[in-house]
């Protein structure tokens, strides 16, 4: 039992400290997240061997991102175990931490520790909270582009942009509002433009939220609510106004930042000619293409081809189709639009060596996981079920059956 008490509290610690990754040693991908993961991991090896079709194909191509690594001449002992640790155990072998609590409850502390750095990035925005740890805050005019307890603003905005999904697995729907509105609120915080790839996960979720209307006019209360607190107070209408300033001004250089980031890549994809089967390397790519504009590529799904070569690639996307297809099969749906969600996500992030950046695909290992295992005991159950009827039919004597006597002349002529 005490067991049992410790792996939760460790698959507990794993997920807060995992989405606030700022709270972190060394600059190396290791956080206090990472140690609990493999400590919770670790009291659950008789799950090891309970591998899917996905995470075998995710572990298959972990080799060529390592010996890209290896190969790469600006490389470092670091990059290599960080590939290791990042693309060996956490992809393939995350979920394993949490095997053993309930779904519901994973959901809600990841959703919980998502909503209090939401907290912090609104208090970042407005200038009442400083930068914690390793985070970085932005300044745009008077107000700040704020990175809660994750590393960067555009860092937190691609840990909410998936999580929406995730709400349809919270039991509450209190709850749900609660948490629907700290994600909505880190979200602004961050003031980054790709908070637009989140609008799918909130139209799905909204769409099959089992109390929509419900939901919506507790929300809408919700905002109400604020927006008296804001009249009434001129230090935050002042500070809005600095947000909405901010963020206006971000808007006015979006032609700008599109012309970067697309002649970044148009430069990333010169190189994929030569990462057929080794690719740059996680250094390597970072020395090569900060070489054109002074940033590496914005997009994760090319960063992965350059990092870890095309092979590698092709065999880690192959495993989120097995994945979405497993999620497809067993009819959760909302895992489906969790991993789009994940990849819009990432197509303004680089390729980060830290566990952040996966938990989406560690929460569909998890659920994935639960659901067949019930669904794998749901069947066994029917089937004992069905045998226990036909052995206690079996048992039950059975009624003589009389033979019918013909009719006898005389009745017969009568």
């Amino acid at each position: 039992m005490q067991t049992r008490k410790l792996h939760q509290i460790f698959a507990y610690l794993a997920l807060i400290f995992i989405c606030w990754p700022c709270f972190r040693p060394l600059e190396a991908s290791l956080s206090f997240g990472d140690v609990f993961l493999v400590l919770a991991a670790a009291m659950n090896l008789q799950h090891f061997g309970k591998l899917k079709p996905f995470h075998v194909l995710l572990l298959s191509s972990v080799p060529t991102i390592i010996l890209t690594q290896v190969f790469d001449p600006d490389g470092s002992p670091e990059a290599v175990i960080q590939a290791a640790y990042i693309f060996g155990f956490v992809l393939p072998f995350g979920w394993i931490a949490f095997v053993g609590i309930p779904v519901h409850r994973v959901v809600t502390v990841l959703l919980m520790s998502e909503g209090v750095s939401s907290l912090i990035a609104l208090g970042q925005t407005f200038g009442f909270l400083e930068a914690f740890g390793r985070a970085r805050v932005w300044g745009t005019l008077d107000a700040y582009r704020a990175a809660g307890f994750n590393t960067s603003c555009s860092g937190l905005c691609m840990n909410l942009t998936s999580m929406f999904c995730l709400l349809l697995y919270v039991r509450e729907q209190r709850m749900r509002v609660v948490m629907l509105s700290l994600l909505l609120i880190g979200l602004v915080a961050t003031m980054a433009k790709s908070t637009i790839f989140a609008i799918p996960a909130i139209l799905f979720y909204l769409y099959w939220e089992p109390n929509r209307w419900k939901v919506i006019a507790r929300f809408g209360g919700l905002a109400t609510v604020l927006a008296l607190v804001v009249v009434f107070s001129p230090t935050l209408q002042l500070k809005i106004e600095n947000v909405i300033a901010s963020v206006t001004r971000r808007a006015d250089g979006l032609d700008f930042s599109m012309y970067e980031r697309l002649s970044t890549v148009r430069y990333a994809l010169e190189f994929v000619p030569e990462c057929y089967i080794v690719g740059l390397g996680y250094e390597g790519t970072a020395m090569t293409l900060t070489q054109h504009l002074g940033n590496t590529v914005h997009v994760f799904h090319i960063g992965i081809v350059l990092i870890g070569g095309l092979v590698g690639a092709v065999l880690h996307y192959a495993g989120y189709g097995l994945m979405l297809r497993d999620a497809t099969k067993l009819k959760h749906y909302p895992l489906v639009v969790l991993v789009f969600s994940h990849w819009l996500s990432v197509c303004t992030m680089p390729v980060l060596m830290l566990s952040n950046q996966y938990i989406p695909l560690i929460m569909c290992g998890v659920i994935l996981f639960a659901v067949s295992e019930q669904a794998e005991f749901d069947e066994m159950k029917a089937q004992f079920e069905a045998k226990r009827r036909q052995a206690a039919a079996a048992r039950q004597p059975r009624k003589a059956v009389v033979p019918a006597t013909l009719p006898t002349p005389a009745q017969a002529m009568s």
